[in-house]
């Protein structure tokens, strides 16, 4: 009607992940399909780590140690309005959004005790959901928003267990030998979780247990251990970061993250993101 008007558009990329070459852990995100490039999005002197996009895409919460432990931190999809979410003498970390965008699953350490505890987004008192020794996290929430996954070793071996949201019912999911870790849900409620490969691999195995039947698969298989996995919202594209020693005496590795189109029993050639060297990258998430 005559008048001109302006618009910020801020683009939300398709994964983001946390890196330290700027020097401090940073959270970037990047755009796929090729070429993969990380775009900033916070980096600033504290270590930000473990970033998880919300349901509407429209924030990001992740662990930060801006205030000396790690808390949980929420902010705008574009870097702005950082605000605080838990404030404790534990670390607080691998955080997860439930469904409807209101309450954070995160993972609480005290000492050597591990647990999962969920918080209200907008503020309030957290809750521990876990009691069991042994270690609980990497928490993951079904689409549904009824039903929490999780790592525990309580009964040994890292295994996947599963609880309801309020913590009750609590189960083991998966029966293999085998340290399993990093459960995600896909959009139709199928789980995916790593498995190492054993018998003398260092490598690690990427299994789908479908939802309903509960039957299990293996979607793909790595030579180097897999550290941490993300499952796209529609279920057909997975990233994961790999880890090669390259100086044991120094604690050295080699990083990558690859991403992966999987589709039925199969998956495409990865698609791997140039990194510089030495760097290392944590957390992606979808």
């Amino acid at each position: 009607w005559g008048k001109k008007a302006q618009a910020e558009v801020f683009v939300v990329g398709d994964l983001w992940l946390s890196s330290n070459r700027s020097g401090s852990y940073g959270i970037y995100q990047t755009r796929v399909p090729a070429p993969l490039q990380l775009l900033p999005v916070l980096v600033d002197n504290a270590s930000n780590i473990q970033v998880a996009l919300a349901p509407d895409r429209t924030q990001v919460a992740f662990s930060s140690n801006r205030n000396g432990n790690f808390d949980i931190y929420v902010m705008d999809a574009d870097g702005q309005r950082l605000r605080r979410v838990t404030a404790t003498p534990a670390h607080e970390g691998e955080p997860a959004w439930t469904p409807d965008g209101r309450h954070i699953v995160y993972t609480v350490t005290s000492g050597t005790t591990t647990h999962i505890a969920s918080v209200p987004v907008g503020g309030g008192e957290s809750r521990i959901l876990t009691t069991a020794s042994g270690g609980n996290h990497s928490p993951s929430v079904s689409p549904d928003g009824r039903t929490i996954v999780f790592v525990s070793a309580r009964d040994g071996n890292h295994a996947i267990y599963t609880m309801n949201l309020d913590g009750s019912n609590q189960r083991k999911l998966t029966r293999s030998s085998a340290r399993e870790t990093s459960p995600r849900y896909s959009s139709e409620g199928d789980l995916l979780f790593v498995m190492e490969r054993g018998g003398g691999s260092r490598g690690s195995k990427i299994m789908r247990m479908a939802s309903g039947s509960g039957s299990i698969s293996q979607i793909l298989q790595t030579e180097d251990p897999v550290t941490a996995l993300a499952v796209s919202r529609d279920g057909d594209r997975l990233a994961y970061i790999t880890g090669r020693s390259r100086d044991a005496s120094r604690g050295r590795v080699e990083f990558g993250l690859s991403l992966r189109t999987v589709r039925g029993g199969s998956s495409s050639a990865p698609l791997v993101l140039p990194l510089q060297p030495g760097e290392q990258i944590v957390g992606p998430s979808f």
